[in-house]
């Protein structure tokens, strides 16, 4: 295999503006990767034939129906593997890669031959001074949420890399597996990360590697829903992975979630919250 192959993956749904833009900066970079793809989440807009028309070199799979993103990926993803890339580079559709981005993260990735996933310093999309995560986070089992890396931190530290910006190294994901398809959105980057390290992989982030991000853009139109698929996910990666069947962590993250809504008069939003952990229940960990 080639060590050095990269194939970038950005995932769509309904954002075309977004995507052009992460595109652009694709293409733009220092070291370009070798393969571009973009996947359509099956959008009921125009996205399809404006991707085409400004990029028709690259590679566009377009989906059936929206899978989430998790199950949105895992078809290319699986292909991809087959073929000779040795990264998988997940980019989200409202990132945009800094010049040098991709080389800084093969460049740290040569340096951390055991890091199975590197990920990016990400800043603010609109204040591109402003610290969003260093890579990734952290898992509290105890409150059951996760909280981002606002400062730097020792690889160690990391629990996750967001998949904003996910690199992936090919041996390490045919070791591990893909997505979990039982999650639609939300939580998914951190249990694939989980995985990794219970198979013996590291993580790592890139200092010189810089991207600007416009966090969960693609929900910010209906708080309600990504409350509804972020505590179904919740519950979904407690159950699996959780001390006592995740129930300690449920019990503290869904409670005190709820309880957040309702001493601020968001009743319906607490409502979503339920709606979401009985969604999360229903599934098999």
């Amino acid at each position: 295999m080639n060590g050095d192959r990269v194939a970038a993956i950005v995932l769509n749904w309904r954002g075309a503006d977004d995507t052009l833009a992460c595109l652009k900066s694709l293409h733009t970079q220092a070291r370009r990767p070798n393969t571009i793809c973009v996947i359509d989440n099956a959008s009921n807009d125009d996205s399809v034939a404006r991707i085409q028309a400004a990029y028709p070199n690259v590679e566009l799979v377009v989906n059936t129906q929206n899978e989430g993103y998790g199950r949105g990926h895992n078809p290319t993803l699986e292909r991809l593997l087959s073929e000779d890339y040795a990264w998988l580079w997940l980019v989200n559709n409202d990132a945009q890669i800094r010049n040098d981005g991709l080389k800084h993260l093969l460049e740290h990735a040569g340096r951390h031959p055991a890091a199975g996933a590197i990920g990016a310093v990400i800043y603010e999309h609109n204040r591109p001074d402003q610290l969003q995560t260093w890579g990734g986070g952290r898992i509290d089992w105890r409150l059951g949420r996760s909280f981002q890396w606002l400062e730097p931190v020792n690889d160690a530290r990391l629990d996750y890399i967001t998949g904003a910006c996910l690199l992936l190294r090919a041996e390490a994901l045919r070791q591990t597996g893909l997505f979990d398809p039982a999650f639609f959105m939300y939580w998914e980057d951190v249990d694939l990360c989980l995985r990794l390290k219970q198979a013996g992989w590291s993580l790592s982030v890139a200092p010189q590697a810089h991207v600007l991000h416009r966090s969960s853009s693609s929900l910010d139109y209906d708080p309600m829903l990504k409350d509804r698929l972020m505590n179904a996910s919740a519950v979904h990666f407690f159950r699996t992975h959780g001390a006592l069947g995740g129930w300690p962590a449920l019990v503290a993250g869904i409670g005190g979630r709820v309880m957040k809504r309702v001493l601020s008069g968001r009743w319906a939003a607490a409502a979503a919250v339920l709606r979401g952990a009985s969604q999360g229940l229903r599934r098999r960990p």
